[in-house]
């Protein structure tokens, strides 16, 4: 566990540079979307485009969608009829595995996304096979909106951190939150998934309990950090901080000073379960 990506990815470095292409195959893509980090199934990207991307599904798990400038409009063949949904600048979309879908993008968009390592390309007019599955969430959820009026409190138990941190959408074997604090967080592990932090603004120190030392990871505004899993971990905010979390169901809670039974393992973790 010590060997793991611990660092904080700087997105606006990763886009410096980056000019709005398209994205009409997996050259194309590559170029226009780096990869940040591993998470879980997949990878946590950014990049920018412009244009109609071809279909894609995911038949693995969901993907995330996190426009960070710009608009696009996502086509996604949920049911009898193509789904349009609008995602604009502040807005996360959750593509449920298994839905095909594309993208347009009339001028520059600039997403975040969290996709899948398999993924199936199409460039016929219907790629479905089953025309028949149908998804429940397919809305674009306003962060800008689910923030108005909150306060920056403590996240000191779950009913805090519940407060703090609403719940936008279902993700893989979790969910999406967006949420303000300040202070210090309990510590917390996530034996069955990776946990993905996305600074919006201000910054936060990440304590990690990985390999025989903390290791301790300042983010900041516009950075990325993923949190393997079976790792503890908590967060202090001198001042507020604001962040996008894609954060797994199961969670383990201490208050210990050092709440490992087995350095970088949660208490509950099974053999086999860190990665």
């Amino acid at each position: 566990m010590s060997g793991a990506d611990l660092r904080a990815h700087d997105v606006h470095a990763a886009l410096a540079g980056l000019v709005a292409g398209t994205v009409s195959n997996a050259d194309e893509d590559a170029a226009a979307f780096p990869r940040l980090a591993a998470f879980n199934q997949g990878a946590v990207y950014v990049g920018r485009f412009s244009g109609a991307s071809p279909w894609e599904c995911h038949p693995d798990a969901d993907e995330l969608l996190y426009v960070l400038d710009g608009e696009v409009e996502v086509t996604l063949l949920s049911g009898p009829k193509p789904v349009l949904t609008l995602a604009r600048a502040g807005c996360v979309l959750v593509v449920p595995r298994g839905v095909w879908h594309r993208q347009w993008a009339a001028h520059s968009v600039t997403l975040l996304t969290v996709t899948p390592d398999r993924s199936e390309i199409s460039f016929e007019v219907d790629p479905r096979t089953d025309p028949g599955i149908c998804a429940t969430d397919l809305r674009a959820h306003d962060v800008h909106a689910a923030l108005a009026g909150l306060v920056a409190g403590t996240v000191s138990n779950a009913d805090e951190d519940a407060a703090a941190f609403p719940r936008l959408a279902t993700f893989n074997q979790g969910a999406v939150y967006v949420g303000r604090f300040s202070g210090v967080s309990p510590w917390e592990c996530h034996p069955d998934a990776d946990e993905l932090l996305y600074v919006l603004d201000g910054e936060v120190e990440v304590t990690l309990l990985s390999g025989p030392k903390p290791v301790l990871t300042l983010a900041r505004a516009g950075c990325v950090l993923v949190v393997p899993r079976g790792v503890w971990h908590r967060q202090w905010a001198a001042r507020s901080v604001t962040l996008l979390a894609v954060t797994p169901d199961r969670s383990e809670i201490s208050f210990e000073a050092d709440p490992r039974t087995d350095p970088g393992i949660c208490a509950t973790a099974k053999e086999g379960d860190q990665p």
